[in-house]
């Protein structure tokens, strides 16, 4: 079976510490730090050999659940049910989508 690659796990390792020291900076919602996390977990869980990447996630996971959960607490734009922007490669530009996207609960 074929393993993670060390470029994919050192990526998503990176998005999900971005986003984490973005929502303790107040700079973010909690929104980008789940997805990120959800996204690590998925990567982890589509290559069962994924060790490495399961057992940072296992440590880490705890923490961004707190951190998550705080600024919900906190209230506030940092809980925010807008849904992360990905850049959109295909025009030029700023390479972000003009309106962001919402969802509703």
């Amino acid at each position: 079976m074929a393993r993670v690659s060390v470029r994919t796990t050192d990526r998503l390792k990176d998005e999900v510490y971005r986003q984490m020291l973005r929502l303790e900076a107040g700079h973010s919602a909690a929104l980008p730090l789940a997805v990120a996390l959800l996204h690590a977990w998925t990567a982890c869980d589509e290559q069962p050999a994924a060790c490495e990447l399961r057992r940072w996630l296992r440590r880490v996971s705890p923490l961004c659940l707190q951190t998550i959960e705080g600024a919900c607490h906190a209230g506030g734009d940092r809980c925010s049910r807008e849904a992360p922007q990905k850049p959109n490669r295909s025009k030029k530009g700023s390479g972000f989508p003009a309106r962001p996207q919402t969802f509703s609960i």
